[in-house]
Parts: C-alpha cells; sequence; structure tokens
C-alpha cells in the first residue's frame, strides 16, 4: 500500500507540474488528491485497529493519471489519441507559399489540453469531426507552449484516423 501512495504521489507531483489552469487537468489533480486522502485514512484505520474508511466511488487509477508523454518543443509526437474538447474552427490564412487552410481545436487525453493546428488538406479532413469525437494524430510537430498550453502542428507526415 506504501508503494500505491508514493506512486500516486509522484503521478500526482507530475500532474500538478503540467496543470495549466484548464478545468480538466484540476478535476484530475484534485481526483489524485482524494485518492491519497482516502488512502491515507484507510492505512491509518487499519494500523490503528479501527473500521475501514469507505471506499471511493471513483477511484484514480494511476495508468489513467499520465496517458500522453511529456511534449518537448522541437520533438514530434509518433501518436496522440484524445478527445476534441471545443469546437473546431477553419480558416484560410496567407503564409508565403500561398494561401493555405487552418483548422485550429483543443483536445485532451483527460488531463492534458493541447493545442491543434492542421494545414492544408488536413483541414478539409478534419472538417468532419467535431467537439466529443476522439482523434489520433500521427507525425505532429511539437512547438513551443502558448499560454502555458502545449501546441502542436501539422507536418507532411501527419495523418488523421
Amino acid at each position: 500500500m506504501e508503494g500505491e501512495i508514493k506512486e500516486l504521489q509522484r503521478k500526482v507531483n507530475n500532474l500538478e507540474a503540467r496543470v495549466g489552469g484548464y478545468d480538466a487537468q484540476i478535476k484530475a489533480f484534485y481526483d489524485a488528491m482524494e485518492s491519497i486522502r482516502v488512502l491515507s485514512q484507510s492505512m491509518a484505520e487499519v494500523f490503528s485497529g479501527g473500521a475501514p474508511a469507505p471506499v471511493q466511488e471513483k477511484p484514480v487509477k494511476v495508468e489513467d493519471v499520465a496517458k500522453w508523454p511529456v511534449l518537448e518543443s522541437g520533438k514530434y509526437a509518433q501518436k496522440l489519441t484524445g478527445t476534441i474538447v471545443d469546437d473546431i474552427v477553419i480558416r484560410e490564412v496567407e503564409t508565403r507559399r500561398g494561401p493555405s487552410d487552418i483548422a485550429n481545436f483543443k483536445f485532451t487525453d483527460g488531463v492534458t489540453v493541447i493545442r491543434v493546428a492542421l494545414w492544408g488538406d488536413l483541414a478539409k479532413e478534419i472538417e468532419g469531426f467535431g467537439k466529443g469525437n476522439v482523434v489520433t494524430l500521427t507525425g505532429m510537430s511539437i512547438k513551443d507552449p502558448y499560454e502555458g498550453v502545449p501546441q502542436i502542428s501539422s507536418t507532411r507526415n501527419t495523418t488523421i484516423e
């Protein structure tokens, strides 16, 4: 049980470092903290001979706390699967190569929210998706965070599933 507490504390510390003010991240953090509190209370009662604490209805699973790897700017994300959490905005912008469509939206693994930019034909391809849809993006370029939110952008190797 002590190993579970340490693992949860490690995950909470990792999550705490990644929280950027978004509801999903904050909720996951507080859920993990509640799991630690319930587990600590149960251990205290067991060791003191008291009745065990009631089991939390929806415990946080360690494997749910950190699904995506840490995203490092300048690298490529091989495969990220997440749920679209806002409306997809598609617009045309002028680039040095001429006009191009761009689709912007945010998606999450339930812990981290990421801004996504899909360029060109990929902007049209994502048009059939919407808020709540699960998508898998491969071959995305990881950009510097903007206002504390990680960003990824499509490359010529990006695919949408």
